[in-house]
């Protein structure tokens, strides 16, 4: 499955996203998500980002998080599942989170509706987030920076999503 966004400010169109979901007879399933975003401020920004999270049987094993900002990287982050947690690598370290098992991360948003799920992994914030249903088929969900999305869900995927940050406001529609 392969979905395709518009990145709006506005009606200024200022970049795309690309999700894709692949499904092995192994039951190994595979999202791997794309962005580029250009846009101004005061002074002109280019964002690249890459993420990836691999599930074995509906438990996330792998994935990653990348976003560089003018060239500049930002964040390069990984998790690794082992025995009853997550080793995440960041900035030449490694850190571990245990005794949980994540099955619904943020990467899952956009091709499931997240449909009696309370709560969602952010990998790039290393924790959960508390997904809160504003309506039929609509959900909002807090960063820990104060930011926040709301996403719009049709026939089980995600349409519409509205980026709400400190200094801008942008809708990713689904094309």
């Amino acid at each position: 499955m392969k979905l395709r966004y518009t990145i709006k400010r506005g009606s200024k169109l200022i970049g795309s996203m690309t999700v894709n979901q692949n499904t092995s007879a192994t039951n190994v399933k595979t999202v791997k998500l794309e962005s580029h975003i250009k846009t101004s401020f005061v002074v002109a920004i280019a964002v690249d980002a890459k993420e990836e999270s691999v599930f074995q049987d509906g438990v996330l094993t792998y994935s990653s998080v990348y976003r560089k900002v003018n060239g500049t990287e930002k964040v390069n982050k990984k998790h690794r599942s082992y025995g009853s947690g997550y080793a995440i690598e960041y900035k030449g370290k490694t850190d571990s989170l245990c005794c949980i098992q994540i099955q619904y991360n943020l990467m899952t948003m956009y091709a499931i509706e997240p449909v009696n799920i309370i709560r969602v992994y952010s990998d790039n914030y290393q924790k959960f987030l508390v997904i809160q249903k504003l309506g039929a088929h609509v959900y909002k969900i807090e960063v820990p920076d104060g930011s926040y999305n709301v996403y719009h869900y049709l026939n089980g995927r995600c349409i519409k999503i509205e980026i709400h940050q400190t200094l801008y406001t942008a809708v990713m529609e689904l094309t």
